[in-house]
């Protein structure tokens, strides 16, 4: 019979073990339909405690800068990771990737740029701004899924121990 203070299963340990593995993701979407497909997504991959959705740009510099609410880094940690929409309101999607490249304690930030607007000059300006990727929105949720599981190997952290992130499916 296991204590209360009995170590955890192993299982458990590889869990809590990989999930500093995965990428912290920072969402910046404004579009509630688009926040709710790509929430389903997270959760496919074990990633409903590793990111953090910012409805607007504004908001999304807010969380980056560590201004106001966003102050406390345990409860708000810096992304590895930032999906950004291009089109949003107030400040859009080519105005965050601005305010990034203007900070360098931002460099190492990886972007990728997810719009239902991938137009060539749009994807050439987001490239221009520092945006690592560009990818079309998936029109179906299986193909999301799988856009999602490839950007988390794409950019899981550097000092990973794991060389691809592990994929945790929660039902």
């Amino acid at each position: 019979m296991n204590s209360p203070s009995a170590v955890p299963t192993p299982a458990i340990l590889v869990i809590q073990e990989l999930r500093d593995d995965l990428p912290f993701i920072l969402l910046a979407e404004d579009g509630e339909d688009d926040v709710f497909f790509m929430k389903h997504a997270f959760r496919k991959h074990g990633l409903m405690e590793r990111h953090f959705v910012a409805a607007d740009g504004g908001k999304a510099v807010d969380y980056l800068s560590g201004t106001g609410v966003y102050s406390d880094r345990k409860q708000y940690p810096l992304p590895t990771l930032l999906l950004l929409d291009l089109k949003m309101p107030g400040l859009d999607g080519f105005g965050v990737l601005r305010w990034i490249r203007e900070r360098p304690e931002f460099k190492k930030l990886a972007i990728v740029v997810v719009s239902g607007s991938c137009a060539e000059a749009d994807v050439k300006l987001a490239r221009e701004l520092g945006a690592n990727d560009c990818r079309s929105k998936p029109s179906c949720l299986p193909d999301l899924v799988t856009m999602v599981l490839e950007l988390c190997q794409r950019w899981s952290p550097p000092n990973s121990a794991a060389e691809t992130p592990a994929v945790v499916v929660v039902e």
